[in-house]
């Protein structure tokens, strides 16, 4: 039996319409935190994902756009301003940056 391990994927949109708008972004909130206004990070299988973006799909126009990345490796990251979200930190090994700070 193989087991399914969770990779922390990034998922972005641009919804025109308010109201989509906010159907999608509580559609991905259901698994993932936003990191930016329509920028989420979640830690999830492929499973979990296709369900993730079959929920946000339900609510989306052809006009919209959805994006999702697996981030292979996490550690590279970095983040610059404000810092990692609290309920990342735990789970997300990258590096904070402060501006003008270099790795």
């Amino acid at each position: 039996m193989t087991i399914a391990l969770p990779h922390w994927r990034l998922l972005a949109y641009d919804v025109r319409d308010p109201r989509r708008l906010r159907r999608v972004h509580k559609a991905l909130a259901r698994r993932a935190l936003f990191v930016q206004e329509s920028v989420a990070a979640c830690l999830a299988t492929q499973t979990e994902l296709e369900e993730t973006l079959a929920a946000a799909r339900q609510v989306l126009a052809p006009a919209d756009d959805l994006r999702a990345w697996t981030v292979t490796d996490p550690a590279r990251m970095r983040w610059i301003g404000r810092g990692i979200p609290p309920e990342l930190a735990c789970n997300f090994p990258v590096q904070t940056l402060r501006h003008g700070q270099r790795p």
